[in-house]
This record gives structure tokens, C-alpha cells and sequence, in this order.
């Protein structure tokens, strides 16, 4: 079927449950670096660390720029909560809701 070429070893059942598993909402990340705020489309359910790789990768991609220093390093803070995010958590896990500010630093 066309999904096996898409997702090899998974059955439509698998791609559903996959489907339903992402949540993705859209928020705004403020990076000071860049001095410019994107918008970006998230899925709540991933851990932060992962998050700040993707984030910070297609920043990069955009602005032609380099990561200087570890993604270790990196924070996502909530603008609208005053507090910076565990990377080991989710974006559900402090609420984060479409719309919300965040910035990475």
C-alpha cells in the first residue's frame, strides 16, 4: 500500500495511532540571537530536548548560521509562565497552549 512506502513495517493501525499520538500546537519562539521571533508548529507530547534540537536546527537552516556551543546548553523558557523548561519534559506537561510565547536562549 502507499503507507508502507511512507512507513516501512507499519500497518494502517500503527499510522493512526501515530497520527493521534502527535498534538501539535503552534507557538511563538522569541530567539534574542536572531533577534527575531518565528512561529513554529509543536508537537506537545515530545520531550523538550528533542524540541530544541528541531528548533534550534531550523533557525539555523534559515538565518545561515552555525549552533556555536552544545544543545545541551540550550533553554526553552515560557515567556507566559516566567520559567525556564526542563528539557527532560514536555511541552504538555507545563501546559503550553497554542499561541503561547516562548524563548530560546
Amino acid at each position: 500500500g502507499i503507507q508502507g512506502t511512507l512507513y516501512p513495517g507499519k500497518s494502517l493501525g500503527d499510522f493512526k495511532s501515530l497520527v493521534e499520538e502527535q498534538r501539535m500546537i503552534l507557538v511563538d519562539i522569541y530567539a534574542p540571537g536572531a533577534n527575531q521571533t518565528y512561529d513554529f508548529s509543536l508537537d506537545e507530547n515530545v520531550k523538550i530536548e528533542l524540541l530544541l534540537e528541531e528548533i534550534s536546527g531550523m533557525i539555523c537552516q534559515k538565518e545561515h548560521c552555525t549552533l556555536s556551543g552544545s544543545i545541551k546548553e540550550m533553554l526553552l523558557v515560557s515567556q507566559n509562565q516566567k520559567k525556564v523548561l526542563n528539557s527532560d519534559l514536555t511541552l504538555s506537561h507545563y501546559k503550553i497552549v497554542q499561541g503561547d510565547r516562548l524563548m530560546l536562549v
